[in-house]
């Protein structure tokens, strides 16, 4: 699908590349949602560029958040695990979220159980990210789970790297 990318003439086909690649993750891990997050340092946010939600996801979970930016708070588990910019990917479980951290609102707002963040780097940097979800329940990552997502997160890279 990466190939694909190269020939793309116009962001309404890239958008729709961007979906196949996403759809594929949450197909074949079984997952519910998955986002392509741009990351934004200077304002601490981050938009949602591409999505693709299963049909087993929640009712909540399937609003759009396209075009939706979020903000990092930086006492935030994902506001610091995105600022970090190092290798590191995360694993979040909704119940593992304290009562007061920002980003346990919005997980409880869209019911999201676990949620999985690959990094996506451009040039040795933070670019953005893949935040893959599960609503039904409370999900491990399982070690091949986790080096799809951080191969699929160096293939974006690569790309951006090239087209950039």
């Amino acid at each position: 699908l990466f190939g694909k990318l190269a020939n793309c003439n116009t962001q309404a086909e890239q958008q729709a590349v961007y979906e196949q690649i996403l759809q594929m993750l949450v197909d074949s891990t079984h997952l519910t949602s998955t986002y392509l997050c741009k990351w934004e340092p200077s304002t601490l946010q981050s938009v949602i560029i591409a999505e693709y939600i299963s049909t087993d996801a929640n009712y909540f979970e399937c609003q759009s958040d396209f075009g939706i930016y979020y903000d990092e708070d930086p006492h935030s588990v994902v506001g610091k695990w995105v600022a970090k910019d190092n290798l590191e990917e995360k694993q979040i479980n909704f119940y593992d979220l304290t009562p007061g951290d920002p980003d346990r609102l919005t997980y409880l707002k869209f019911g999201a159980r676990s949620i999985y963040f690959s990094r996506i780097r451009v040039h040795s940097e933070t670019w953005g990210y893949i935040e893959l979800w599960e609503s039904r329940y409370n999900h491990m990552f399982n070690l091949e789970q986790r080096a799809v997502y951080q191969y699929v997160s160096k293939q974006f890279g690569d790309y951006l790297s090239v087209s950039a």
